[in-house]
């Protein structure tokens, strides 16, 4: 009869431990497609990303899927940006989907705005989208942002 009751206890331990490596497992799982469909999207796109990078990034505090889908966009646009300026970006606290996305902008509106510039003025913690657009407007070259100048006109920042 003893040996019952502890063959009973045994039992449950058993199944509580399944329950949880089972529960683990599926978390485990729907991490990896995450990042698996992720990478799937940049090796589409073309670009040298592993799941090891990935998931590294996560662990750096970095939002993976703003930096992959900011690779994707310089790519798409011929910008000549490498994953390493995207991750630095946004380590150092920057949107690197905004700045890409206003670099794309000056692209096309035929200003020389280069990545770094905009980059900077991210960090300082203006709205670099409206940065091009004030640019374009007044014909200015990158050497012509200064702080100065975009305080003069107003120009917004972040909220964050």
């Amino acid at each position: 009869m003893w040996q019952l009751a502890v063959s009973d206890t045994v039992q449950y331990a058993i199944l509580a431990l399944l329950v949880v490596l089972g529960f683990a497992a599926m978390l485990l799982v729907m991490t990896f497609f995450q990042y698996l469909s992720l990478w799937m999207q940049c090796s589409a796109a073309g670009l040298p990303v592993t799941l090891f990078r990935l998931f590294s990034m996560k662990r750096r505090g970095i939002d993976p899927k703003r930096v992959a889908s900011a690779m994707i966009l310089a790519d798409r646009a011929g910008l000549g940006l490498t994953l390493e300026q995207l991750e630095d970006h946004a380590v150092a606290g920057g949107r690197p989907d905004a700045v890409v996305a206003a670099a794309v902008a000056g692209k096309e509106r035929g200003l020389t705005l280069s990545f770094d510039d905009l980059a900077g003025l991210d960090i300082m913690g203006y709205r670099v989208a409206e940065v091009v657009e004030l640019a374009a407007e007044h014909g200015l070259r990158a050497d012509e942002l200064t702080p100065a100048f975009l305080d003069q006109i107003n120009a917004p920042r972040n909220a964050s």
